[in-house]
């Protein structure tokens, strides 16, 4: 496994663990999958799937054109986007808006 690679799976299982602690019905991850989505959370009695982009390190690098895309598919889709980011030392997931 390249560096990289290693960084970027660590943030997804820390993300993956901490949704299976909200309880969703189902969790998916996409492994090495280079898409704007890492993870795959439905809630169905919210009636809610989020959509996460997990980002690595202490100054994540967040594209304008990848925050359009998750907020596009907010617009085409019933679904939630959110970013599993580190802030002031600790990772968070926020809500894309």
């Amino acid at each position: 496994m390249t560096k990289p690679y290693l960084k970027g799976y660590m943030v997804e299982e820390k993300a993956r663990k901490y949704l299976k602690s909200l309880k969703p019905d189902l969790l998916i991850r996409s492994s090495r999958s280079l898409s704007i989505v890492d993870l795959v959370a439905v809630f169905k009695e919210a009636g809610e799937i989020w959509l996460i982009q997990c980002k690595a390190g202490n100054n994540p690098q967040i594209s304008k054109k990848e925050l359009e895309k998750l907020k596009d598919l907010e617009e085409f889709y019933y679904v939630k986007p959110y970013l599993y980011i580190k802030e002031k030392g600790k990772y968070v997931l926020k809500e894309v808006k």
